[in-house]
């Protein structure tokens, strides 16, 4: 890969007008398939916007911004691919450009049928992704070390902290953001001063192990349902120190309280996808993630996380022993109702 050379010093935004409320901007890292919106912070948003309305949330898909800023920069030519990175990739930059193009270019016949074009385009795509994060979590690494970040590292901070944030929830649920995540945690901590707290289902176990790892990534890692531990963080001054479901470092030592697990689900209510452009994500139409079940039935998939979940027991929206809630598909058509009017309307 070839990029713009970054040069100077990442610092917040300059200004005589610090806002005005508190502000809390939740981050989704990159590099993943960018199809969809990320339910889990929109969730969040949806949560503290019932539940504490004195904070504004600002939501930032880190991973979409990254690809349209890798795309943007090969059309333009100030990015380009290696020679061996094409060989890997096992296709040309206009065959990338061109599966980012379809992918993107709204619904068409021509997107289901033939099935073999979306296979070629599908197949560039996902390699570019996998190859590109690998490299990404290479050059996350140095930062966090104490090099110097890459052009799209830097605009990942550089987009952070233009929403001038009075701290940032990072939601990881893929293990390649775990590097992203943390390097992107000790820059906005240690250059910006801000704090700075991880969730996600990558942190379904070993979030203590990460925390001895990267201590300098994060005031604290929430594990369990996030909604209500993150409310309460907020409500105490941004501390994460003795709140239910957190893991923290005190003094060098693991401080560690057991997670919350909402027995009624239907209570987070519906997400907030306000602030994404639902329109940008390479899929031919708007997709929206829905929520209809916390936990597993089932929990023995080795490879799911639900697997390492100490809550053994699975919650369902509608719940059907809720007095409060339809135990039928109406509730659920409601719920679908409101997230297509919100997409119609972004």
């Amino acid at each position: 890969m070839t990029c713009p050379t970054a040069t100077g010093p990442l610092c917040p935004p300059e200004g005589d007008n610090p806002p005005t409320r508190h502000k809390l901007v939740l981050v989704f890292p990159p590099l993943v398939m960018p199809t969809s919106p990320p339910l889990g912070m929109a969730l969040l948003k949806g949560y503290l916007a019932r539940t504490m309305p004195e904070w504004e949330v600002t939501l930032i898909d880190l991973n979409l911004f990254c690809f349209d800023f890798l795309f943007n920069g090969m059309r333009s030519g100030e990015i380009g691919l290696t020679p061996h990175f094409l060989h890997q990739m096992g296709g040309t930059l206009a065959d990338l450009l061109a599966a980012a193009h379809f992918f993107r270019a709204g619904s068409s016949p021509a997107f289901y049928h033939p099935s073999a074009l979306y296979d070629r385009h599908a197949s560039l795509f996902l390699q570019f992704t996998t190859l590109f994060a690998s490299h990404l979590g290479e050059d996350a690494t140095r930062w966090y070390q104490d090099g110097a970040p890459m052009p799209l590292l830097r605009a990942c901070a550089e987009r952070i902290l233009a929403e001038r944030p009075t701290c940032v929830g990072i939601s990881m649920i893929f293990s390649q953001q775990l590097m992203i995540g943390a390097a992107l945690g000790r820059h906005l901590r240690q250059v910006a001063g801000l704090k700075v707290f991880f969730g996600g289902s990558c942190f379904t176990t070993g979030a203590d192990h990460f925390l001895q790892r990267y201590p300098q990534a994060t005031d604290g890692i929430v594990v369990g349902d996030g909604e209500e531990s993150l409310r309460q963080i907020l409500d105490h001054g941004c501390d994460p120190s003795h709140i239910a479901g957190t893991v923290c470092l005190q003094q060098g030592q693991i401080e560690q309280t057991p997670p919350l697990y909402l027995r009624e689900i239907d209570s987070l209510g519906i997400p907030d996808f306000s602030g994404l452009n639902l329109h940008g994500y390479y899929a031919p139409e708007p997709v929206l993630p829905l929520l209809l079940s916390r936990g597993c039935y089932w929990r023995r998939c080795t490879f799911c996380v639900h697997y390492l979940v100490p809550d053994r027991k699975s919650r369902f929206s509608p719940n059907p022993r809720s007095k409060n809630t339809p135990s039928d598909k109406k509730f659920s058509v409601k719920h679908i109702r409101k997230l297509k009017n919100k997409a119609s309307n972004t």
